[in-house]
């Protein structure tokens, strides 16, 4: 009869804070392991946390800064979970041997904080658990920092990233409309949006907004009123050349 396979676990050192002196206690459910980077890791919905850098103009409207109060409000990310090292011969390579309640999850981290995300990936990197997981998503957002410093370059120093994707976005619009022949006239919008984000005159948060008609703004940013709303309908003819900014 052959000799039986040792099924002994080989676990890394310990959580380098002082919960690693606890003894694990034993679980039934099985350990979660992500033994590829999942599409969700690099979804590009999740809101950005950057203010944007308020201009000397005095005509400046920074509504992305007057949203954060209420975009946050009573929530919180996780604090970071324990860390592991391995400081055997060999890196971890196998799934199955990684240290119990070890993880590749980074709750505590915003998906879309590029700067921070590359940070953790080269710390995860160096405690040497399944290495090559991180090297691939290190280069996934290594390729998404190029992309926004980029895109950034590409505007006026000094805006913030969340009008950077905004500018982008109406440059494509932009773009589409002299294509499509412009049908409702919505050109002049759209151009003087564009000059007003690239000088710092006008902020971008979701549910702040700001009404323009025939590239005229007609409103200082404000939180969406339904009852303003209604009323500037009535007001305007909005089948041309009218735009609601800000709403998502």
């Amino acid at each position: 009869m052959p000799p039986r396979r040792s099924t002994k676990r080989a676990y890394s050192e310990p959580p380098v804070d002082e919960e690693s002196t606890k003894k694990r206690k034993p679980t039934k459910s099985k350990r979660e392991v992500s033994p590829s980077p999942s599409s969700s890791d690099f979804s590009p919905d999740e809101g950005e946390s950057h203010l944007p850098l308020a201009p000397e103009d005095p005509n400046y409207v920074d509504y992305s800064a007057m949203s954060q109060g209420g975009q946050h409000e009573g929530s919180s990310r996780p604090p970071r979970q324990q860390r592991w090292k391995h400081n055997g011969v060999e890196p971890i390579t196998d799934p199955a041997l990684v240290p119990e309640g070890w993880n590749a999850n980074e709750l505590d981290l915003d998906v879309n904080d590029i700067d921070s995300q590359i940070e953790r990936c080269v710390e995860r990197i160096s405690d040497r658990i399944l290495p090559d997981f991180f090297k691939f998503r290190l280069s996934q957002y290594e390729r998404r920092r190029a992309a926004r410093d980029e895109m950034v370059h590409s505007e006026p120093v000094g805006l913030s990233w969340d009008i950077v994707r905004r500018l982008n976005h109406l440059k494509e619009i932009e773009t589409h409309l002299n294509t499509s022949r412009d049908p409702d006239n919505q050109l002049p919008n759209v151009k003087a949006l564009i000059k007003a984000y690239r000088e710092g005159k006008l902020g971008w948060s979701r549910g702040w907004v700001s009404y323009w008609s025939n590239g005229v703004q007609i409103n200082e940013p404000q939180k969406f009123d339904a009852e303003f709303h209604k009323s500037l309908a009535e007001q305007y003819d909005t089948t041309k050349a009218w735009w609601v900014e800000g709403v998502s």
